[in-house]
């Protein structure tokens, strides 16, 4: 399904070829990354952004990659996709350039793909999963009613230990309306 969607503010589009260097910005900013994991190196972008271009084009299994727009410019990317082995539940994800940071930009851009993921794609809960030392993202949850499931430490032996927490939101509980959409299946 090809959906496109709008927020008061923001435009999502699905990701393209032309979409590289946006990507390419995100994962190899270590600012960005520090959060996540080790900032890209350019063969991991390289298969990172063919692997999410194909599952967002291909949909063997439901994946959707969005380029973020605020006022005509790219500053972020998100995701939704099923989070395996259950087709009703989802994943989250987002990223946004570093002069996108501390607007309203995150939550809005979260708001409408929820809102999206739930009343147009059917998912039945959508997860989170962030590193519980990423304030930003707890903020965001919390303000959107997420469910804590877990606290979990990451790879106790690795040289950085990473305290990750998952949360989710149900649909029935979910308060927001759907955003204009130009979708085409």
């Amino acid at each position: 399904m090809n959906v496109n969607f709008t927020s008061e503010t923001l435009s999502m589009h699905l990701i393209s070829q032309g979409e590289f260097e946006l990507f390419s910005m995100l994962y190899s900013n270590p600012k960005t990354m520090r959060k996540i994991c080790q900032p890209f190196s350019k063969q991991q972008i390289n298969a990172a952004f063919n692997l999410a271009l194909n599952k967002t084009v291909d949909q063997a299994t439901p994946y959707w990659m969005w380029v973020i727009k605020h006022n005509g410019d790219a500053i972020g990317l998100q995701s939704l996709g099923m989070r395996k082995p259950h087709a009703q539940f989802a994943d989250i994800g987002l990223m946004l350039l570093q002069h996108a940071n501390g607007k309203s930009h995150a939550i809005n851009a979260t708001v409408a793909l929820m809102s999206v993921g739930f009343k147009l794609l059917g998912f039945s809960r959508i997860y989170a999963d962030f590193d519980s030392t990423n304030l930003a993202t707890k903020r965001i949850t919390k303000r959107l009613n997420f469910i804590i499931e877990s606290n979990e430490t990451q790879d106790k032996h690795a040289p950085k230990v990473q305290k990750t927490t998952t949360c989710y939101v149900e649909a029935e509980n979910w308060q927001f309306p759907l955003p204009k959409t130009n979708n085409n299946c």
